[in-house]
């Protein structure tokens, strides 16, 4: 099965992870893990039955009646830190600048939104918000001094700092609960291929486990990932991502998805009335939970 990730980061470094140990085909699992800017679109076709994904661009696909639905958290809070060029060393700084995102929709675009009414300035009037890529390809801009300011997570952070880059707002630091990633899946797929999609849940809970209690193994996976063999880096990104952020139990947080919604509700009539409850699925965690299935891992 092909199963797609929305992007090349610390949060969806786990899962690279669970596929390079192996995890997937221990569970008779033939999994081909592709990067995808449309990965929630192609899952709510069902061209990809499961993805690791913002959990923005989730919500609003379900609003939109999509085919999609979240079956488990992944980072459960905020993890951007907004980076600046290095002259931009105050909120007010940033009138009249542009902001990169990955795409308008995304989890860094609501993001940036937050962390801008956090600063005291108006995204939509106080600054221009523009698209050009992945993280990576927003790093080079900003090294290349191209771009005024963008949203970075560890190990990006580190490295901008080092460069002499600012972090005005670095949200992780904050422990506000936001629904940043998760695991989602074709709602039909839940229901036509039960035993298989129970497998995979599996395969992503002994994952995080791994991740947890193999430092050596997950670091060495995770600097080809992330195309970097700065050590710093790699042990901020395993510290802050495996060891803090994503939980051994990931449920998905509905305080922090009701955030998302708050900030649909102005553009999106549909988000005002709809209930954090409405856009996850946690079926298969919970029951895989009871049987005991995680706390075995960790014995």
């Amino acid at each position: 099965m092909i199963v797609g990730l929305s992007g090349m980061s610390g949060a969806t470094a786990c899962f690279w992870v669970i596929k390079k140990a192996g995890i997937f085909d221990k569970y008779g699992l033939n999994v081909i893990v592709l990067f995808d800017r449309k990965v929630e679109e192609k899952i709510a076709s069902g061209e990809f039955p499961f993805g690791f994904v913002g959990a923005a661009s989730v919500i609003a696909g379900r609003l939109r009646g999509d085919e999609i639905t979240l079956i488990a958290g992944g980072a459960n809070t905020m993890p951007y830190a907004l980076v600046t060029a290095k002259e931009i060393k105050k909120p007010e700084q940033l009138r009249n600048k542009t902001i990169i995102v990955d795409r308008a929709g995304g989890s860094g675009y609501y993001a940036t939104c937050y962390i801008l009414q956090k600063l005291g300035l108006d995204p939509d009037k106080d600054v221009t918000i523009k698209s050009i890529g992945n993280q990576p390809s927003r790093f080079i801009a900003l090294k290349g001094g191209k771009i005024d300011g963008t949203v970075l997570t560890p190990p990006l952070t580190i490295s901008a700092q080092k460069l002499g880059f600012n972090l005005l707002l670095d949200m992780e630091k904050t422990g506000l609960e936001y629904q940043h990633t998760g695991l989602a899946a074709n709602s039909s797929f839940l229901k036509e291929q039960p035993e298989t999609a129970k497998n995979f849940m599996k395969a992503y809970l002994e994952g995080i486990w791994y991740c947890k209690t193999h430092k050596k193994e997950s670091l060495e996976i995770m600097s080809a990932f992330i195309k970097t063999d700065d050590q710093e880096a790699l042990e901020e990104t395993y510290r802050e991502f495996i060891l803090k952020i994503i939980p051994k139990k990931p449920y998905p947080t509905l305080k922090g998805i009701q955030l998302i919604l708050n900030q649909l509700s102005p553009k999106n009539p549909k988000a005002q009335t709809a209930k954090p409850e409405d856009f996850v699925d946690t079926t298969l965690l919970k029951g895989i939970d009871q049987s005991g299935f995680i706390d075995q891992l960790y014995k």
